[in-house]
């Protein structure tokens, strides 16, 4: 992971403070990017088109190139700097690509700024180089380094509308069964926040996979035991996706009877199983409830129902409630 490889370099990065230069060490100063949200941000919006940014340079370095060739091959006299005129910058072609790439796109207004000026009386080569200079300056300056500074413009663009996604999933759509927040809102009384709260809160469905982690395999019940493979195996077919117990009830969605309805129905009755704090949550929440208003049922007996009516078709998951009939 990327964690991991920092962590790295900045062992790296002390060790050669320690053997070759003490000044290693302000490289440190770095460490402030992963504690930072928005310096994240930062570094995300350029990772994240990386390799267009990539391919835009070479793409860049390439028309600087083809500059070098037509300067090398017409105007290997201008590329003299004017502070130091015995100091030729374009003797090789090699040298002529050099200035170029090096100080050519440092300057506000291309090679043109750099290399000397062409006089007047010598109107054919002063228009070359007119052309030359512009030409460079609107492909290079303007539109090759306004390319570059879009992409990363977009990249943080992407990156907003990206948490805006996420935040407004998380507002209107259930983590759970992913059914939209109007729905639970015109057809069940209290809602998408009774629905998030109560039917399918992500964080019973986080203890409930905790719970299996710390029971024995063995003591696992029929429909743990299901849920249990189905975690080896990757497979989260066993979560409700767009399905709602309360909603099937109220006749809003089809009841397909497949047999992870037992598994739903058995989440919230395991919670008072786990260990320790984790359970603490639930069972106030819980306690708090039957202090408003009685029971409505049993869970036990809701995934009994469930076995009865043969919900659950995996052969030996309810021979545990079936001996409790």
């Amino acid at each position: 992971s990327w964690g991991l490889w920092w962590r790295v370099v900045l062992v790296v990065v002390s060790g050669a403070a320690a053997v070759y230069s003490p000044f290693f060490s302000a490289l440190h100063l770095l460490a402030i990017i992963p504690q930072s949200s928005h310096l994240r941000n930062v570094v995300s919006a350029v990772s994240l088109n990386g390799q267009t940014l990539l391919m835009t340079f070479a793409f860049g370095v390439l028309i600087v190139y083809l500059f070098s060739v037509l300067g090398y091959v017409l105007f290997v006299t201008d590329f003299i700097g004017e502070d130091d005129l015995t100091n030729p910058n374009c003797v090789t072609l090699l040298q002529c690509f050099t200035f170029t790439l090096m100080n050519g796109m440092r300057s506000g207004g291309g090679v043109g700024d750099i290399i000397s000026r062409t006089p007047l009386k010598d109107s054919f080569h002063h228009t070359q180089r007119m052309v030359f200079d512009y030409l460079f300056f609107i492909g290079v300056i303007v539109i090759l380094l306004s390319i570059v500074s879009g992409i990363i413009t977009d990249s943080f663009t992407e990156l907003r509308k990206r948490k805006d996604d996420f935040e407004e999933e998380i507002r209107n759509f259930c983590f759970i069964c992913g059914i939209d927040s109007s729905t639970f809102e015109r057809h069940l009384k209290g809602g998408f926040k009774l629905h998030t709260t109560q039917e399918h809160n992500m964080w019973n469905y986080l203890y409930f996979h905790h719970h299996l982690l710390t029971k024995k395999e063995d003591e696992f019940t029929g429909q743990e035991s299901y849920v249990w493979e189905k975690i080896q195996e990757l497979d989260f077919s066993f979560y409700p996706i767009n399905k709602s117990m309360s909603m099937m009830d109220l006749g809003v969605l089809e009841d397909d009877g497949k047999e992870n309805k037992a598994v739903w129905l058995q989440i919230p009755s395991e919670l008072h199983k786990l260990p320790g704090p984790m359970n603490k949550p639930v069972v106030e929440e819980r306690n708090r409830k039957e202090q408003k208003q009685p029971r409505t049922g049993d869970p036990t007996r809701r995934v009994q129902r469930a076995c009865a009516e043969g919900l659950l078709t995996r052969k030996g998951h309810c021979v545990h409630h079936r001996q409790g009939e």
